[in-house]
């Protein structure tokens, strides 16, 4: 009986290391596994601060938006310092054929509509502006199409124009973009690239409008705001329109319509140097 107890008494040890060692492992320190619950906690703290982050930018964009679009729609209603619907060319635009060594235009107004053909010796930008005022603060709008265009065509206004040098440049194509540029002496800067703009339709009528409040100026395609921009370049200047070609043997045709400048002060009429 003894010998039996001894035996019984192993096999009940046995069997207890056999129940430990089929057991579910568990090595993790309890140092890592509290380090996992604050990391798991900590990352679901980040996740909702950047929820929170994300809903109070897209608040603040609204925001902006919706004060911009106030501030829009009170420039819209400033005093006309120019403005043409093409019914015929008492503003003086260029009109007529030129042809030289950037590139071949042609200029007429035809069914209330500028319309402009061009074909580049290399790449161009060529622009376009009637007899008006300088002006600071502006509201500028116009209805632009680009009509059979090479693919790398693209039109738009240029504004701040103190002199035939320094001007900036807002154009479109008819890949949907957008961009902005500076001239100077030094020639071409570019301020926003080549950018997706969903609001443009592509080979149809787009409404251009830029409001300038000193440095600051925002651009609306088809009544939707497409982006803004801060920059003290210059100050005071003509506007008007352009096309772009970027090489030679690119060509199109562009269609320019319901130009209109105002601002909230009227300066008096001066003609730009020829």
């Amino acid at each position: 009986m003894i010998h039996r107890t001894k035996h019984f008494t192993a096999y009940l040890f046995l069997w207890a290391m056999l129940l430990v060692a089929c057991a579910p492992a568990d090595n993790t320190p309890p140092t890592q596994t509290a380090r996992v619950a604050m990391a798991q906690a900590r990352a679901t703290e980040m996740a909702h601060l950047l929820q929170g982050t994300e809903l109070a930018q897209r608040r603040q964009l609204t925001a902006t938006a919706e004060a911009l679009q106030t501030r829009l729609a009170a420039a819209a209603g400033w005093p006309v310092a120019f403005q043409d619907t093409y019914e015929d060319n008492r503003n003086d635009w260029a009109e007529g054929e030129d042809k030289g060594d950037l590139a071949d235009v042609a200029w007429a107004m035809e069914n209330g509509k500028f319309r402009w053909e061009a074909a580049a010796h290399q790449g161009v930008v060529w622009w376009n502006y009637p007899t008006s005022s300088q002006v600071e603060d502006f509201y500028l709008s116009v209805d632009t199409r680009l009509i059979e265009a090479a693919a790398t065509a693209y039109l738009g206004v240029i504004f701040r124009m103190d002199d035939e040098t320094n001007y900036y440049a807002f154009f479109v194509n008819n890949g949907g973009e957008m961009s902005l540029d500076q001239h100077s002496a030094d020639g071409w800067e570019t301020l926003i690239p080549w950018t997706s703009c969903p609001a443009l339709r592509l080979n149809q009528v787009n409404r251009i409008e830029v409001l300038g409040e000193g440095d600051h100026f925002s651009f609306w395609i088809n009544g939707d705001l497409a982006t803004q921009y801060q920059h003290d370049a210059y100050t005071l200047g003509y506007a008007g329109v352009a096309i772009g070609l970027e090489e030679a043997g690119d060509s199109g045709v562009f269609e320019f319509d319901n130009f209109e400048l105002r601002a909230p002060v009227l300066p008096p009429t001066r003609t730009p140097a020829p």
